[in-house]
């Protein structure tokens, strides 16, 4: 038990370090890691928020919302980098690249400390933390994708980002 511990933070840490070796390993193992790591880090997410509201009831919401909320949107991200990637031709399971795009979630734990410094000092340091970490996600999703497919980054960022940019300028466009 000491040694999945051990192994389930050495993966979260690699995540940051060297995302590129952690997904050659876990490409050859069939296993959740990627998934149950998401679910850490978003139970800690809403076990913080929930201590915040100093409620038991709104507390467990939040964990559940947040756990089942981040699985479904990760799932979209990862049916439509799917779908995206099957055009190129490409050939690998699903359950695989959901596994490993659900790494990104290690990368919360960067957000776990600056809400304790936000809420200590009153600064605005979540902020730079959050892009920081969205900016890693990308680039974690990206060598992801290109873990499991193997068609270079240009494409896995194409498959990764490109249909959800499109949405974006049309929304924006239709807003302004």
């Amino acid at each position: 038990m000491k040694t999945k511990i051990m192994e389930f933070f050495t993966n979260s840490a690699k995540v940051f370090l060297n995302p590129d070796e952690l997904f050659s390993e876990k490409k050859a193992t069939h296993n959740y890691d990627g998934v149950f790591s998401l679910i850490f880090y978003m139970a800690i997410l809403g076990l913080i928020f929930g201590i915040l509201t100093k409620s038991v009831i709104i507390t467990i919401i939040l964990i559940i919302t947040l756990i089942i909320g981040a699985l479904i949107s990760k799932l979209i991200h990862s049916l439509i980098t799917y779908v995206i990637a099957m055009i190129y031709k490409a050939d690998a399971e699903f359950s695989q690249l959901y596994n490993l795009m659900c790494y990104d979630g290690a990368l919360y734990a960067l957000i776990i400390p600056g809400i304790g410094i936000a809420l200590l000092t009153g600064n605005l340091i979540v902020i730079p933390l959050i892009i920081l970490v969205d900016l890693w996600k990308l680039i974690v999703n990206v060598i992801a994708v290109n873990s499991v497919f193997e068609f270079g980054y240009g494409k896995s960022f194409i498959a990764s980002y490109a249909l959800v940019i499109l949405i974006l300028i049309i929304i924006m466009g239709l807003i302004l």
